[in-house]
């Protein structure tokens, strides 16, 4: 099964695509970067908005990654921009995911 999906031609051209878009990243100069936790140290975080960011949905600032969204609602970055020299790359948005009030849960 996973050997019969890694040699898609769709998943070829992901890769193809992928490292097309590393190369730019580091051979560009200054490198472009991504500011990003790594599993391990994510798993250290104990609190859900230590692990995430969560911000407000603004069509103008975030990129929404699924569904339709709503202006208000809270959403949590799923890919932060990229950065280059300390600045966001090109106007790149975050893409995020909005949480509505089926998946919001008061405590």
């Amino acid at each position: 099964m996973f050997e019969d999906n890694i040699s898609t031609p769709d998943f070829i051209r992901f890769v193809q695509a992928i490292i097309k878009l590393q190369l730019h990243m580091v051979l560009n100069e200054p490198p472009i970067e991504l500011s990003m936790l790594t599993k391990v140290d994510r798993e250290k975080k104990i609190d859900l908005t230590e692990k995430f960011e969560f911000w407000m949905f603004n069509k103008n600032d975030y990129y929404c990654i699924d569904g339709f969204p709503r202006e208000g609602y809270p959403c949590v970055v799923v890919l932060p921009p990229p950065y280059r020299q300390g600045y966001v790359y090109q106007g790149i948005k975050p893409a995020v995911i909005v949480l509505s009030n089926d998946n919001c849960e008061d405590d």
